[in-house]
């Protein structure tokens, strides 16, 4: 069995990213080796204005009866939010939720939650098949 049976590369336009202020690194899964998810460098999102956060948009994941696989951590980059669901893949404008693309599975009953990373311009997803080889 391959490890991983589907890796599909999307272009992004990100050049919002490159002009964007450098982030510190989050080199461990909880932000540091003590998994605190605190970052001290953190200056729009804290402890005085999150009680100030209203929810802007939100949007339904789509469903698949029988779908092996659900959805993965969402990414924002260049301006999108992009996330993985029982179908697919689906992209949405990050300042108003206004769909911009999706991307279907081949066969949603054998696909798995898939991983995704952003690296330069190129969205990397990849999942692996849940049933056989």
């Amino acid at each position: 069995m391959r490890l991983y049976s589907l890796v599909v590369m999307f272009v992004l336009a990100l050049s919002a990213l490159a002009s964007a202020a450098p982030v510190p690194d989050w080199d461990h899964e909880g932000f540091d080796a003590s998994n605190s998810f605190y970052n001290p460098g953190e200056s729009a999102i804290n402890a005085t204005t999150i009680n100030g956060l209203t929810r802007r948009w939100s949007v339904s994941l789509r469903r698949h009866d029988g779908a092996c696989g659900g959805p993965s951590a969402p990414l924002v980059a260049a301006g999108l939010v992009i996330a993985t669901d029982e179908k697919g893949i689906a992209a949405n404008r990050a300042p108003t939720g206004r769909l911009v693309w999706t991307w279907d599975w081949d066969d949603p009953d054998d696909s798995s939650t898939p991983s995704m990373a952003v690296v330069g311009s190129t969205l990397i997803l990849g999942n692996a098949r849940c049933y056989g080889a």
